[in-house]
């Protein structure tokens, strides 16, 4: 299974927003499409109530930032999971899920995307001294 050619259009942050007014209001978590449009999150990240005026939107990096609204949320009864479709998304890219009957392979690349804040030239509690672009 090999990885994203650009993993941040593949994994994408979900946030609550106007879509009309381009404004952001709040980071819910992240998500990851397994299918053109099909979007895979935590089901209390996608199942988060809205405000009026606001809705989930992830947010699409190429070529300019874009917000895309979500619709056609399914939330897992049992399990914390959740997928979507994003109709006007325009990657085609997606992860590969493995395919349940045959065994997991060990060893493979892994993807890891952060949308947290982040500090430069910053002293961490670690002793670890300044470290510049983490």
């Amino acid at each position: 299974m090999p990885l994203p050619q650009r993993p941040l259009n593949v994994v994408v942050p979900i946030v609550s927003a106007s879509p009309e007014t381009g404004r952001v209001y709040e980071l819910w978590g992240t998500g990851f499409f397994v299918e053109p449009k099909l979007l895979m999150s935590a089901k209390r990240v996608l199942g988060a109530q809205m405000p009026d005026g606001q809705r989930l939107c992830v947010i699409q990096r190429d070529p300019d930032l874009r917000l895309v609204p979500i619709s056609g949320i399914y939330l897992d009864p049992e399990f914390d999971l959740a997928i979507a479709m994003v109709q006007d998304w325009t990657e085609l890219e997606h992860l590969v899920l493995a395919d349940s009957s045959t065994t997991l392979p060990y060893n493979v690349p892994v993807l890891t995307v952060e949308y947290s804040a982040t500090e430069q030239n910053v002293a961490r509690p670690d002793g670890d001294g300044n470290c510049s672009g983490v």
